[in-house]
């Protein structure tokens, strides 16, 4: 029997009716610990528990029963290792084990046994923040931390999401000058990377939900930093099995930094930057099953540099 089947047997299966945002800035430098859920049913948005402390650029990932956010920075210039892991049944928060390295704007995916973080920046107070390809593996059971391997490249500002056994990484910066279309696969069994196929156009600062068979990497700038940010709305569709690229469905929106999660059916980017310091907390639908897109309900704030849980639990089925 599947891990889903099974649970559509259990009242953890009410986790898949929602997403969860959290945290994010609403403008330099205020930061917030709020969360935002969204309940996929009825397109009705809720306030959540906050965080314990206010986060942005983190990243996050889950289970059916729990979302984990890691990471970030709590200030300007202050980055953390901490975790959050927010218990859906109750809305409690409770502190997890500290990750091994501080960064923010990093990818993060996972299965319903890890989450897995990678890459992302490791300096905020520069005006071009180093990369890393450092990996770490946050093991629900024990909560426990571990060193994963490392991506073939160091990457800011990536995107994530997967299946059960494998993660995909795409896009992302390496510097204020230089921008990625590279996908790179990770393989829990075994912790063994290797190249995937590459996006169509390059792209940083994107976001990344979807399905057990697709991957959906959607918004972000083609630009980079040192050029200048713009906006984009294109998505691209990654299909697991063949390792094919191919364009889906404009958003509705044209952004970057915006949070990605979904349903098995549907997947949502909300927030994000519309331009400059112009913050947005408009909702982008993705129907996965005729590539139509449609607006949802605004979240309860406009933000950049939140995280939601964005390849569980609709992943995993």
């Amino acid at each position: 029997m599947l891990l889903f089947e099974m649970l559509l047997n259990s009242s953890a299966v009410e986790t898949l009716n929602f997403g969860l945002f959290t945290g994010g800035r609403i403008s330099t430098p205020t930061i917030l610990a709020s969360t935002t859920k969204y309940t996929y049913s009825d397109d009705t948005v809720s306030a959540g528990t906050n965080l314990t402390t206010n986060t942005n650029f983190h990243g996050a990932a889950g289970t059916y029963d729990i979302g984990l956010f890691g990471g970030g920075a709590v200030q300007l210039n202050a980055l953390v290792t901490t975790t959050y892991k927010y218990t859906y049944s109750g809305d409690t928060i409770a502190a997890g084990t500290d990750l091994l390295y501080a960064r923010f704007s990093m990818g993060v995916t996972g299965t319903p046994t890890l989450a897995l973080f990678a890459g992302g920046a490791i300096n905020l107070g520069g005006v071009d923040p180093p990369a890393t390809a450092n990996t770490c593996k946050y093991t629900y059971s024990g909560d426990t931390v571990s060193v994963g391997t490392s991506l073939s490249t160091a990457v800011r500002e990536l995107a994530a999401t997967g299946t059960t056994t494998t993660g995909y990484f795409g896009g992302g910066a390496a510097n204020n000058s230089t921008i990625y279309r590279t996908v790179s696969k990770y393989t829990y069994s075994g912790d063994s990377i290797v190249s995937g196929t590459n996006l169509t156009a390059a792209r940083v600062l994107l976001s990344a939900t979807g399905t057990s068979t697709v991957g959906y990497f959607g918004g972000g700038s083609t630009l980079s930093a040192g050029t200048g940010y713009d906006t984009t709305a294109t998505v691209y569709k990654y299909t697991y099995s063949g390792d094919t690229v191919a364009s889906g469905t404009n958003l509705t929106i044209s952004r970057y930094r915006a949070i990605a999660t979904g349903s098995k059916t549907i997947g949502y980017f909300c927030c994000g930057v519309i331009s400059s310091s112009n913050y947005s907390n408009a909702s982008s639908k993705y129907v996965y099953s005729n590539d139509t897109t449609a607006s949802g309900t605004n979240l309860l704030y406009a933000v950049s540099g939140g995280a939601a849980p964005g390849s569980c639990p609709a992943s995993f089925s």
